[in-house]
């Protein structure tokens, strides 16, 4: 599995690899001149000025000597923040919900996909609470279909299909097919207790951080749910879901939805050639969030959870 992601990762992971090699072979390696490589490398500054510190103290051996210190190193940083989506113990006595949170183009759907794929077996439901892209019900119908999962979905008004577009009463061209997302959540709770559904995976539209209006919805999607179990036993997991190639912009991403809901944990998508896998030990460092897990690909076994020994052995092509 991690040699997948292994391959995936080579090419940061080598230049990576390869800067270090140029670090430790320079007649005088500074420790500030390890932490810039560390910090051009997308580790961010709390880790960076500590691992720096780290191995210029422990006077690597050799080029090898370094990589396994700086990798035994950062799976102690990051050790902490693995983590698991366990439903295993899901019932319908004890729902677990997983609230889908990112920007468009994050991956949220897809994701919500290959978790409902998992946990086939658990009796899923999906609720589209996507009310805004179009097409986003749709495509999380055939995720849902695939997996076998119950869904929930707005419906949607008779339309032209040629047009993709609805005439009103008075002849003019009707294009907004909104329905308020925390209508559709509330529905798809309802349904999960009438057909005993252990797991409800709840999709959501993407967000901008700077749109307050859009962002203060998601706190209603949250108050639904939370008032729908208030007296009730459940578990509740709000997943920020990140596209791995858009770099540091992950970190306003986190920072923002973080002002707005309580985050349990998350997830980094798209982690290939062009990531940059040293945000994973920053956002991780700064935000103390667990990582439940990385994607990579649209197959539905592309998701793959977190394992800190595998990832920092890999960051350093060992």
């Amino acid at each position: 599995m991690w040699q997948w992601i292994k391959e995936k990762v080579y090419i940061s992971a080598q230049e990576f690899s390869e800067k270090l090699q140029s670090w430790f072979s320079a007649e005088c390696s500074h420790q500030e001149s390890l932490e810039d490589l560390l910090l051009e490398a997308d580790f961010g500054l709390e880790a960076s000025s500590t691992l720096a510190a780290y191995i210029s103290k422990q006077k690597p051996k050799n080029f090898l000597h370094a990589k396994q210190l700086l990798s035994a190193r950062l799976e102690v940083l990051l050790k902490p923040y693995e983590a698991r989506l366990d439903m295993h113990q899901a019932c319908a006595a004890h729902p677990w919900v997983v609230l889908v949170l990112g920007v468009n183009g994050a991956g949220k759907t897809t994701f919500l996909g290959k978790l409902a794929h998992r946990w086939k077996t658990q009796n899923v439901r999906c609720v589209a609470a996507d009310t805004f892209r179009a097409g986003a019900q749709a495509q999380l119908k055939i995720w849902a279909q695939r997996s076998k999962a119950d869904i929930t979905e707005a419906e949607l008004p008779k339309v032209d299909l040629a047009l993709n577009k609805e005439p009103s009463s008075s002849g003019r061209i009707q294009v907004n097919y909104y329905k308020d997302p925390g209508s559709i959540v509330y529905q798809g709770l309802q349904d999960a207790q009438r057909h005993n559904n252990g797991i409800i995976l709840i999709d959501t539209a993407g967000r901008l951080p700077h749109r307050s209006d859009l962002m203060d919805e998601l706190k209603k999607i949250h108050s639904v749910i939370t008032k729908y179990y208030r007296d009730k036993p459940h578990t509740l997991k709000s997943v920020l879901v990140l596209d791995g190639t858009t770099g540091h912009h992950m970190t306003t991403q986190v920072s923002s939805f973080q002002n707005i809901l309580p985050l349990s944990g998350l997830v980094i998508n798209k982690m290939d050639g062009t990531a940059r896998a040293g945000m994973v030990i920053s956002l991780t460092q700064a935000f103390k969030l667990p990582l439940y897990g990385i994607g990579i690909g649209e197959g539905l076994e592309d998701l793959y959870d977190f394992d800190a020994k595998a990832f920092s052995s890999h960051m350093l092509c060992i």
